[in-house]
């Protein structure tokens, strides 16, 4: 049986309450136990106050990682997650919610 070597991931494009949230258009491919960096950006900054960012698998509804009450909550996410989803917490003033997903994994995909 062949056994993958990359892993290949796509990012939705998604408005909500009138805000664009952006990512690439087209799917992401990187070789499995790389990194790789989900891109995501607003046009424009948010309050970080109250703010609450979840990145979640799109078919599994799995919780790859969530952004709350000012720090990311790891001891709520996958634990197939835990030490390789980091979310660039000093990005959000500028509207960067990417994520950077280490150690990918054919179940990444």
């Amino acid at each position: 049986m062949h056994t993958p070597s990359c892993v290949l991931i796509s990012v939705l494009l998604m408005i909500a309450d009138g805000l664009i949230v952006r990512g690439p258009s087209d799917p992401l491919v990187a070789p499995l136990g790389s990194s790789v960096v989900l891109p995501c950006y607003v046009d424009e900054p948010l309050p970080v106050k109250d703010l609450e960012v979840e990145w979640r698998r799109t078919v599994s509804e799995t919780l790859v990682h969530l952004y709350q009450d000012g720090e990311s909550q790891a001891e709520v996410q996958q634990q197939d997650y835990h030490d390789r989803a980091h979310f660039f917490t000093d990005q959000i003033q500028h509207g960067n919610f990417s994520l950077r997903l280490d150690n990918l994994r054919a179940e990444d995909e």
